[in-house]
């Protein structure tokens, strides 16, 4: 077998062993320094061993790959059936550095493929393995992700991991060093990456940029921009499967993103991290911006399918996200210089996410909060829109946005809750945080909410603490016996709710929307524990007849919110039942006979006012002059009144 490539002399054929046994690092690596621009290099199907090179010059930390295409334009890469692998753990195996208009296609890249062990139930910390902390793992928190291809000895090392003993080695490499399959950097522009299958390595199947360019030295490498990732299968990376950082404008579409993180992590565990599908990374040097996440299919990648911890102008759309136990899609602000905003989550297909009892929501999205919480940290634009979340879970709630500045969230399917979650209670969509984390505007609308019957759905939808916006034809179905509340607003500005429809089972308030400074109209409850099914919006119509006492009562509609009317001194009282408490209902009162009611003197009362009005109780004042004194009801000699109160 054979590699050609095109020199300046012509085209060149290089025999090399395609059996895997003889390490073939540098005839390869003369035909990656030999291409001209515009050139094309073909590697015949076959098993290629490739090893660290480091010969490779302008490495100041001394992380070489195995192979480096550096400085080249317009250069084809193409392998179909050539696999390339390497035998030492955290080595990678191919970089591009400084390249553009170049396309990578049809190699199979393959690492070593065994990770350190994760802790055991026995350690009491367990889940974590060779990303560990000073709690679990190998503590190799602090270089996690800097410190490449064994360029970082850590054999000494006694910081947790091999119970107080030294290291060693693991697979012949470095316990904390990372790497990668493919990586892209140091300024590349207009690459295409197609047709690859990526698996084995303890880092990234296939990166954008790299953590260790900025620390523990920055390099002053530029970002890379245009980066097409298409229809590759990568698949059993321990962090992640692909990762962009340092970047604007990664494309991702339809690729095949399974089974990232530790093979015996388990939802059991006390933690699982790593497993990313895909993450966009942040620091307080670079980010990934304008990137799109299109066609692409997630599954069992442990921890999240889509991990986006900082970035500006995310695209995610038309995905297949399946049984990752933490989040599907996790898009979060980290501080003022990592930030999460421009995003757009909208035609995905989450399934089976979630499920841990320490998970997330199958999608997360929200500015900084705590004391990071300034108003401009909370500047997430967001729209969620149109997504179907079949039978997933999360521990506080299934979908949950907040805070944000701008949010529309419509038109998503809930479609039952993942049985793997049947011991914990959560919430289907939570808009918003706390008093302190104000979010600003928001479109909450024409979504979908049907427990199935699953009693860990306890609430359909929560909107707290924001400022201004619509919450609207939202339908909730929680039909168990274990829910809470059907649809919540809790200290809300100008938020109207509307033409909403909730319906539980025997348990529970289908509509607790009165603290909102907003209008609250056509919204229908029906189930729960209530003696009533109360409306928002719904209308109070009767008319009083003077009788020298209460007065003759003639209801229209609503009389299962009147509890009684009765004379007082400043006039009469209707005393209301099975209205939500903090409710304030609006009363419109007129005359309903031909000479109006005349008080004890002959003279008609020409004042008319609500004296009060609560959710209890509202007094109706009636005065000849307005400056006159008050008149009970039972002193009236004739007349009557109409009387609406819309709730």
């Amino acid at each position: 077998m054979a590699i050609y490539y095109m020199s300046t002399n012509g085209p060149i054929r290089m025999e090399l062993d395609h059996t895997g046994t003889a390490d073939v690092t540098d005839i390869i690596q003369t035909a990656l320094d030999g291409v001209i621009n515009g050139g094309t290099i073909i590697l015949d199907s076959g098993d290629y061993k490739v090893s660290k090179n480091s010969d490779l010059p302008d490495f100041p930390n001394h992380d070489q790959p195995a192979l480096l295409l550096r400085n080249k334009e317009r250069v084809r890469i193409s392998g179909h059936g050539a696999r390339l692998f390497v035998d030492k753990h955290a080595q990678g195996v191919l970089e591009l550095q400084n390249c553009s208009a170049s396309i990578i296609e049809g190699l199979e890249l393959e690492g070593c493929g065994t990770f350190p062990s994760l802790d055991t139930a026995s350690a009491g910390y367990t889940g974590y393995g060779e990303k560990g902390t000073a709690n679990g793992g190998y503590h190799t928190s602090g270089f996690w992700g800097y410190r490449k291809n064994n360029s970082f000895d850590t054999t000494g090392n006694t910081r947790r991991g091999q119970g107080g003993q030294p290291w060693g080695t693991f697979g012949g490499g470095y316990i904390g060093n990372v790497s990668f399959g493919l990586l892209i950097h140091r300024g590349c522009e207009n690459i295409t990456v197609r047709d690859l299958d990526v698996h084995g390595f303890n880092y990234v199947g296939i990166g954008v940029g790299f953590n260790g360019d900025y620390v523990p030295t920055n390099l002053g490498y530029p970002d890379s921009r245009n980066i097409l990732i298409g229809n590759c299968y990568v698949h059993d990376n321990y962090d992640a499967n692909i990762h962009t950082i340092a970047c604007d404008g990664v494309k991702v579409v339809h690729c095949t993103l399974e089974s990232a993180g530790h093979p015996d992590a388990s939802i059991n565990h006390n933690f699982v991290d790593p497993g990313y599908g895909m993450t966009l990374r942040g620091t307080n040097w670079c980010e990934a911006k304008n990137s799109l996440v299109d066609g692409c299919t997630f599954r069992q990648n442990k921890r999240k399918g889509i991990d986006c911890h900082s970035g500006i102008g995310m695209i995610f759309t038309n995905n297949t996200i399946e049984h990752s136990f933490v989040n599907g899609i996790f898009v979060k602000w980290v501080n003022d210089l990592q930030q999460s905003k421009e995003i757009i989550i909208t035609n995905n297909l989450i399934k089976h996410c979630a499920t841990m009892l320490t998970a997330g929501g199958s999608i997360s999205v929200g500015g900084a909060r705590g004391s990071s919480f300034e108003k401009g940290n909370a500047n997430v634009n967001v729209i969620v829109s149109n997504n179907v979340l079949k039978d997933t879970a999360g521990a506080g709630a299934i979908m949950e946005i907040g805070p944000f500045e701008q949010a529309i969230v419509e038109g998503n399917i809930l479609d039952g809750v993942s049985p793997l979650a049947q011991d914990t209670s959560f919430y289907g969509i939570l808009l918003g945080r706390s008093s302190n984390e104000k979010s600003a505007m928001l479109n909450l609308s024409n979504n979908l909410i049907d427990a199935k019957g699953h009693p860990g759905l306890v609430r359909g939808i929560q909107v707290q603490n924001v400022n201004e916006g619509t919450v609207s034809n939202n339908v909730i179905k929680l039909e168990h016996n274990c829910a809470n509340i059907g649809l919540y607003s809790i200290g809300n500005g100008y938020v109207n709710f509307s033409g909403n429809y909730v319906k539980l089972g025997t348990i529970g308030t289908p509509l607790a929307i009165t603290q909102t400074k907003g209008t609250t109209i056509g919204n229908i409850g029906l189930g729960g524990n209530a003696t009533y099914n109360y409306h928002s919006g719904q209308i109070i119509h009767f008319r009083i007849t003077v009788n020298k006492g209460n007065g003759t009562v003639n209801h229209y509609t609503g009389s299962q919110f009147v509890s009684s009317l009765e004379t007082n001194m400043f006039g009469f009282t209707i005393f209301l039942k099975n209205v939500p408490q903090n409710l304030t209902p609006f009363v419109t009162v007129a005359n309903a006979s031909a000479d109006g009611l005349l008080a004890p003197n002959g003279s008609a009362v020409g004042y008319i006012y609500t004296r009060e009005s609560s959710s209890n109780e509202i007094t109706v004042g009636l005065k000849c002059p307005v400056k006159g004194s008050h008149i009970p009801l039972s002193n009236i000699i004739s007349g009557a009144l109409d009387v609406m109160v819309t709730l």
